[in-house]
């Protein structure tokens, strides 16, 4: 069920009302619970989602022509400054500065030029989203879920500790797609005595409807288990800049490298800061710097020696913004988060990537904007990067020996008790 109409064809800031106290659980064709909403509560409508240029270099390239930039600006949305940190880096092309990071603009009011950034933002997500999901979902899962016990301890789910209330403990999942952290908080959940409500958010149709099957079909399998009726699991289209919630609503708000595809990552934050009950938990991960993840830094190496990089592409922040762990910590202090912390998963693998051929069509197929850049290329361009992208993938790999390395950064914060 929509909570709210394309923001692309809406006013923004228009107001939608549901009644999020009086949610029912009905179920669709798959027999997977959704939400059924009727009129009361006022939900924001504006969105913007982005997966951002993750364009960088190697080490050398990166210390030679990244340049950072910060800047304090204000959220419109709920007021009070917030600090917003974008990189810029770029190459001497025929005497001429090409940019790489195009930083996030900043300002003290929502402009109409913020407002189109937005839209081509999220014009860009809806377009690939609509062809890349599968594609993600078996060329990232497997790298992705390493993430994910992490994730949910960091977000404190499942608690140690539960008062005896009627009221279920609630875990939401902002940028869900697959259904990967839904499915492994439901594992954990269907273990419990205690009732307890997963929902799962995303603003693409395809990715719900793919975790919608996934957690079908795993609760088929957990019918035997007496406690699996305690469980309740709800899907909803919405947008993480505006969380269609109540405050004081969840106790755990995870978000598994869904904060990259976010304009404004600070306003999610303070979203989720908003909906968490007192003492509740937020998690989220996002990539290490493409000087430790492999697999970006070959391809986009490859872009920045032998093709293009003035392809047009949305400004948004940083890609790599989060995988610093001083950034992650300062934000979510600044925000207002307690017993703050960020911890870098370092063995993580990208165990199922064999061949450079296959990296590139991940990255090309799979992706949002590095899928933009990589078809922004010439057809001479992109052969030379894709041939490039094969041998530097050989030579990183030891001609295939060991997995490509693709740490990632897991951090968190707790409301004020």
């Amino acid at each position: 069920v929509r909570f709210f109409e394309n923001p692309l064809t809406m006013m923004r800031r228009t107001s939608t009302f549901v009644n999020i106290a009086a949610l029912s659980a009905r179920k669709d064709c798959l027999g997977v619970a959704s939400f059924h909403c009727s009129p009361s509560i006022p939900v924001k409508s504006n969105a913007s989602f982005s997966e951002n240029n993750a364009i960088a270099g190697s080490s050398a390239i990166r210390n030679k022509f990244m340049t950072s930039r910060r800047a304090r600006s204000y959220d419109n949305h709920r007021g009070g400054p917030i600090i917003s940190t974008g990189h810029r880096i770029g190459r001497n092309i025929n005497s001429r500065s090409t940019t790489l990071f195009r930083p996030l603009s900043t300002s003290s009011s929502c402009n109409e030029d913020d407002e189109e950034k937005h839209d081509k933002f999220f014009q860009m997500e809806q377009r690939n989203w609509e062809k890349g999901f599968e594609e993600y979902d078996s060329g990232f899962g497997p790298l992705t879920r390493q993430t994910i016990s992490t994730l949910l301890e960091s977000a404190g789910f499942p608690p140690k500790s539960v008062e005896n209330t009627e009221d279920p403990l609630r875990l939401l999942d902002v940028a869900t797609g697959p259904g990967f952290v839904l499915s492994a908080a439901l594992e954990v959940a269907s273990s419990s005595n205690k009732p307890i409500q997963l929902i799962g958010m995303d603003i693409s149709q395809n990715f719900l409807s793919m975790a919608k099957r996934r957690i079908h079909a795993q609760q088929q399998h957990l019918k035997g288990k007496p406690q699996s009726t305690n469980v309740r699991v709800d899907f909803v289209e919405g947008n993480a800049e505006s969380l269609p919630f109540p405050d004081n609503t969840f106790d755990s708000v995870v978000c598994n490298f869904g904060i990259l595809h976010f304009y404004k990552q600070d306003t999610f934050l303070r979203e989720c800061y908003r909906v968490l009950r007192p003492g509740g938990k937020v998690s989220f991960s996002a990539w290490a710097p493409p000087t430790r993840t492999e697999g970006f830094g070959i391809a986009l190496n490859a872009i920045a020696d032998v093709g293009n990089l003035d392809v047009a592409v949305p400004e948004g922040p940083n890609f790599f913004r989060f995988g610093e762990l001083e950034e992650a910590t300062k934000t979510l202090e600044g925000i207002g988060y307690d017993n703050v912390g960020s911890v870098e998963l370092s063995q993580m693998k990208w165990i199922n990537v064999e061949s450079g051929e296959m990296l590139y069509r991940i990255l090309l197929n799979g992706t949002v904007r590095t899928r933009e850049i990589l078809l922004g290329q010439t057809e001479e361009q992109a052969s030379a990067v894709q041939a490039l992208v094969k041998q530097r993938y050989k030579t990183v790999t030891d001609e295939g020996n060991r997995p490509l390395s693709m740490p990632a950064v897991v951090s968190s914060g707790q409301k004020t008790i």
